[in-house]
């Protein structure tokens, strides 16, 4: 049983003082905010569209139509964690699946744009919407109290209807369908499933860990398996029947129920790729690190090879730290295996084996010898890069079934086929200049170039793929024209900013014409080619001030607005914002970005919250490597919950970036340094230009964020108070690596300590509120860092809040949950920050 838990420290002694008034800080209830902030949850932002789920034909595009946010009685369905998968018992499937918001599917004629709705029966809601290969059908799934079917949407006619009455098993998979379009695959519930395994209201067992032989590292899993009836109850809920089901209904089992993970159909749905998760489970690790077995099953469910078995993972392998390069895979292992286009089998990708021969002596240089070689950060592999083969292989899958298409020294990463599987195409990179080239699958392996350029700027884009009958992704050839879309990108994005364009290659004269390029002072991005010449397009359009919405172009010009989006935080659009680069102590130069009302000047200084997460870097060329400018022409959308809601009561929002730089090994030995630094270096310049009052500063973040705002505060002495969301307080309660950190304890005792706020709880500089979700599944955040922070902040006398919202995992999603938030952070920066007690 979950209960909502809200504990102030000095505002509540059971023995010694009168119970406090009610305020928004203690009250025992879900609370709304005020009115400016409340408005921002009030607005059906759920209603604003976007379309680009466009079918094969394409004369249809298709969505899902929310009905309204995610609400607390959403989420409060009855629902299990079995090692890490959240599921609704009661209607075997995906947690998630059991949220009610969606109703209906819209489909939007790519013609003349008219609307036509797919409604969920009466009382049930829906979710899926994919379209069938050949572009004629959508697949969906229709969910109730108690289970969740397979429907059908014949786009032609107009007409839906329940493919089965057999329920799915949709816990791990959803249905998808065979390529040729011919019926949809599926995991339902087994006919003959059984009992589902209770527990007892005695308990059977005592909860048994025993240590395996060796070191085992382990992370910090917040739900796992118990003991032997979670076993037993996880093996009855992610066990199902693999099926297929024609479009006229006819439901075929493929082979014994198992525990399938995933599937994969061959393009005539006779033969199967499967995902099974094998025993033994495990106490210490979730279901991602279980066991597995990938298999080739025919259509009766016979294994006919088996691709890959992976053991279970009862933890992880201790880190190299001077690794610089991925593990060499071996000769055989079959690699970028797919269905191939002509739907005769499959075909991989291998490294040639090479003939035995003595290895060549290694090149040693200074100070190296034969133990050594290697080991220094950034060494070359001392194997040049071995040839590759591209394999067809056939039913029954055996070895003898295999059969070299080609081989190349340059490998076939990025490969693309042409609808008959006879051909294939590659890019090739040479002396700055990359060449586009057709490979016949011909012992000569004749190649033609289809086009070339030499630099990013000069790239024509990349093909538009199509969907040959056998549902494989292919690139014709053999049509007249091909499309090419690609984006402009610049290395300055706010004085140059990067446009998306299509062009069109014609495969005869091989010359390449513009077809449609973004317009300046816009970001537009292609939603639909809906004819083949690509002279008709949907556009998704946006500008600093306009939502995104959809327009047709038609001959590369903007003809009609499709949608109608709405920009529904008009003065956040509109809000002062500031972006500018800050040096700290040491040298190091970072950026900061400020958000502030409409109305503000430099001068007027303002209260500020700070929202930030660090990152580790190991220079200054690594972070500016990394810095992406924004776009100016997007529009500033808002998300479920921004901070910079704040600008509506006067406050400025600042989020600064926070490096922690060092030695990869090391870096967060400097981590409380660098942390300092930063935020130092951020309130000077926010002085200095006049934009926040340095007496009223607040910090805030979520996860790592939240954790580093607690140190932000017992380790300076800036703020007066501090939002700390879902966090760590405790590195000891992560004692074998976190983050990026991959030391151990053992190994770093002194950086676990210093990064440990809770140790440092009596230099806290300002009052604490903290939050969390009380099923926190997230490794390392454990709700009870912050129940143990505020047990100690409560006995040494240090103004502290706790939130606990019943229900909700690391990032919360409930309305009433975000709306109750925003209540306790504006009472408490009211009353920490500004002084307006109430």
């Amino acid at each position: 049983m979950h209960f909502f838990a809200v504990v102030l420290a000095f505002q509540f002694d059971a023995g010694a003082k009168a119970p406090q008034a009610k305020t928004p800080i203690n009250a025992e209830s879900y609370l709304k905010p005020s009115e400016e902030i409340a408005e921002y949850f009030d607005q059906p932002r759920y209603l604003n569209v976007n379309l680009s789920n466009l079918n094969a034909t394409r004369t249809w595009f298709a969505r899902v139509q929310a009905d309204r946010a995610v609400n607390l009685a959403d989420i409060s369905t009855k629902y299990e964690n079995l090692a890490g998968i959240m599921i609704d018992p009661v209607a075997d499937r995906a947690r998630t699946m059991s949220y009610r918001t969606s109703s209906s599917i819209v489909l939007t004629s790519a013609s003349d744009f008219a609307t036509r709705v797919i409604q969920a029966p009466k009382g049930k809601w829906l979710s899926g919407g994919t379209w069938s290969p050949n572009g004629k059908y959508l697949l969906y799934m229709v969910h109730g109290e108690e289970s969740s079917t397979v429907w059908v949407h014949d786009a032609e006619r107009n007409s839906s209807r329940e493919l089965t009455k057999q329920p799915i098993l949709a816990t791990r998979v959803t249905p998808e369908w065979i390529p040729d379009s011919s019926g949809v695959v599926g995991v339902f519930v087994p006919a003959s499933r059984g009992a589902e395994p209770k527990e007892t209201s005695v308990p059977s067992q005592p909860k048994v860990q025993v240590t395996d032989p060796g070191k085992n590292r382990l992370r910090q899993f917040r739900t796992l398996l118990q003991n032997e009836n979670d076993q037993r109850r996880f093996e009855y809920f992610m066990t199902g029947q693999l099926a297929k089901v024609g479009l006229d209904g006819k439901v075929t089992s493929v082979g014994k129920p198992a525990m399938i993970s995933a599937f994969d159909p061959s393009p005539k749905g006779d033969v199967f790729r499967v995902t099974t998760i094998q025993k033994p489970f495990s106490y210490v690790v979730p279901a991602s690190n279980f066991g597995r077995k990938e298999e080739i099953w025919d259509a009766t469910g016979k294994a006919l090879t088996m691709l890959e078995e992976t053991p279970l993972r009862p933890g992880e392998p201790a880190p190299d730290p001077l690794a610089t390069a991925p593990p060499v895979t071996p000769p055989a292992a079959r690699r970028q295996l797919g269905w191939l286009p002509d739907g005769s089998g499959m075909y991989f990708v291998r490294t040639k084996a090479k003939p035995q021969t003595t290895p060549a002596q290694p090149i040693l240089i200074p100070g190296e010898d034969e133990q050594t070689r290697g080991q220094r950060p950034g060494a070359a592999p001392t194997a040049p890069r071995e040839p590759e083969e591209l394999v067809k292989w056939v039913a029954p899958f055996r070895k003898e079934d295999e059969t070299v298409l080609a081989t190349r020294e340059q490998g076939f990463g990025g490969m693309i086929w042409n609808p008959t599987g006879t051909a294939i195409f590659l890019s090739e990179t040479k002396d700055g200049e990359t060449k586009f080239k057709r490979f016949e699958l011909n012992k000569e392996m004749t190649e033609t170039v289809l086009w070339s350029y030499k630099g990013a700027e000069q790239n024509p884009g990349a093909a538009v793929l199509s969907t040959n009958s056998n549902g494989v992704s292919v690139l014709d050839d053999s049509a007249p024209k091909i499309l090419l879309r690609g984006t402009n990108t610049t290395t300055d994005e706010e004085k140059n900013p990067s446009r998306p364009f299509l062009n069109c290659f014609d495969t005869q004269s091989k010359k390449i014409d513009l077809l449609w390029k973004c317009e300046e002072k816009a970001y537009q991005t292609i939603d639909g080619v809906l004819n083949a010449e690509g002279t008709r397009l949907l556009v998704d359009h946006q500008t600093a001030t306009e939502p995104s919405n959809s327009f047709l172009f038609e001959g590369g010009k903007r003809t009609k607005q499709v949608t109608q989006n709405k920009d529904y935080a008009p003065d956040l659009t509109e809000a002062k914002r500031y972006r500018f680069q800050v040096t700290r102590a040491d040298g190091f130069k970072f950026w900061v970005k400020v958000t502030a009302p409409k109305w503000h000047a430099e001068g007027d200084r303002l209260p500020a919250f700070f929202w930030f997460y660090p990152s580790e870097l190991e220079n200054q060329a690594a972070y500016d490597r990394g810095i992406r400018n924004p776009n100016p022409n997007m529009f500033p959308a808002q998300g479920g919950s921004p901070k910079s809601l704040l600008i509506r009561r006067g406050w400025a929002l600042v989020e600064p970036d926070c490096p922690i730089v060092g030695p990869r090994t090391r870096v967060n030995d400097f981590y409380v340094d660098h942390l300092r630094q930063n935020l130092s270096a951020t309130i000077d310049a926010l002085e200095v230009k006049g934009i926040a009052d340095r007496t009223k500063l607040a910090l805030g973040g979520h996860s790592y964020g939240g954790f580093s705002t607690v140190n932000a505060m017992v380790h300076t002495p800036f703020f007066k108070a501090g939002i700390a969301g879902a966090g760590n307080y405790n590195r000891t309660l992560t004692p074998i690596a976190f983050q990026g950190e991959q030391r151990t304890l053992f190994e770093a005792r002194s950086t676990y300590l210093d990064m440990s706020p809770i140790l440092y709880a009596e230099n806290l500089s300002g009052a604490l509120l903290m939050y969390a979700g009380m099923d926190d599944q997230n490794v390392g955040t454990d709700p009870i860092n912050s129940a143990r922070l505020f047990n100690v902040l409560e006995s040494i006398g240090k103004p502290a809040a706790l939130y606990m919202y019943p229900y909700e995992d690391h990032g919360q999603v409930a309305r009433e949950t975000l709306m109750d938030q925003w209540a306790r952070w504006i009472a408490w920066l009211d009353k920490y920050v500004l002084g307006k007690d109430k």
